[in-house]
């Protein structure tokens, strides 16, 4: 019998052919694509937990007590007080034989902006008074007092008062190269006033002429308030 089988034309085969490798191409076009946009995308969770774990561990830590800031149970210093010298106000008044002073030698040490007490022959009052307004906005005085090193003869004893808004706060006595230190509390006070003495001080011209005349040695006093500060906080 004739055989029945009837073969593709030549043509068919070749076109079948190029259909499959077209298909390959374009399986492989695809992934080749995929594996590029894989690369270049989006990173994946995975990355991400990673670069978050990376950024955990390489964030400094905020939990514990900073540089610049004390740890707990450490106290911060306290600030020291505001100190300002009691000759950089205006006194409001001052007798005649009183005057501020530059530097002043006490006992072997020098003392700047002090306040002296100093006569000449003899001395307009027999004491030396300056007061002045604090305004209520100090908490301590203090002050070194003495007689002064350059005093030209021996000015025997000094005395030396503080008063507070008219009241009597101290008082001491001090011998010529024995000086002594006065601290007191000015807490809400408005008044300062300060008066100093000698022990055999003529207070007049006529005194003093009476002392030459009967041979009695004239002891001036050259009394210093040696560096008086004032205090606030």
């Amino acid at each position: 019998m004739p055989n029945t089988t009837s073969n593709p034309p030549p043509g068919s085969r070749w076109k079948t052919v190029a259909v499959w490798c077209g298909g390959v191409l374009t399986a492989l076009l695809v992934t080749y694509i995929t594996y590029i946009a894989g690369w270049n995308g989006t990173p994946s969770d995975s990355s991400e937990n990673s670069a978050t774990r990376s950024s955990a561990h390489s964030a400094p830590s905020t939990s514990g007590p900073r540089a610049s800031e004390p740890s707990e149970g450490t106290q911060a210093p306290s600030p020291q007080p505001a100190v300002q010298y009691l000759a950089s106000l205006a006194p409001i008044d001052t007798s005649t034989d009183v005057d501020p002073a530059e530097i002043v030698p006490i006992g072997g040490t020098t003392y700047p902006h002090s306040v002296q007490y100093s006569c000449f022959t003899f001395c307009n009052d027999p004491n030396g008074v300056i007061e002045y307004n604090l305004g209520k906005k100090f908490t301590r005085f203090t002050v070194t007092v003495g007689g002064d090193d350059n005093a030209e003869a021996a000015a025997g004893t000094g005395y030396f008062a503080v008063y507070l808004d008219g009241t009597l706060a101290t008082q001491v006595s001090v011998n010529n190269g024995e000086p002594k230190e006065i601290s007191v509390p000015v807490t809400g006070v408005l008044r300062l006033r300060l008066e100093v003495g000698g022990s055999k001080t003529p207070d007049s011209p006529m005194q003093a002429g009476v002392n030459a005349a009967g041979g009695l040695s004239e002891t001036l006093p050259d009394l210093v308030w040696g560096s008086p500060k004032l205090y606030t906080g």
